[in-house]
């Protein structure tokens, strides 16, 4: 229900929170959603149920930092992605 009203300052408590109960789909949609709502790259680079594919995702819009830190943690190929 949270995820159908797309308020951004509630994704952005939801992406914030690591204990939410969150299927991967609902974190492919705040994937999805960071397109548009840059406060969610930040959590959703540390969130724990961010999976490499996602990342990979997520790593197309976000800063040099937050990129620095998800090729980190996923071991991605920032060459590539690039």
């Amino acid at each position: 229900a949270i995820l159908e009203q797309a308020e951004p300052a509630v994704l952005t408590a939801l992406a914030g929170n690591p204990t939410a109960a969150m299927s991967e789909a609902d974190v492919a949609e705040l994937v999805e959603a960071s397109r548009q709502i840059a406060a969610l790259r930040m959590p959703l680079s540390q969130h724990p149920k961010l999976t490499g594919e996602l990342a990979r995702r997520l790593y197309l819009w976000v800063g040099q930092a937050l990129r620095e830190g998800l090729a980190d943690r996923f071991r991605l190929d920032a060459a590539i992605l690039d």
